[in-house]
């Protein structure tokens, strides 16, 4: 669904699904996000 736009992440890792937040997502400390690339997801598919 990430890949369809259809679930987008904010820079606090909150989960939007269908224009609301529905949760946050979780991390382990063990693999890291690189915020740089959930912002370019993001604004790919809010554009």
């Amino acid at each position: 669904m990430l890949d369809a736009g259809a679930i987008v992440l904010e820079d606090d890792l909150t989960i939007v699904r269908g224009g609301k937040p529905v949760g946050t997502l979780r991390t382990d400390a063990r693999h890291t996000i690189d915020l740089d690339c959930v912002r370019h997801h993001r604004e790919r598919w809010r554009n």
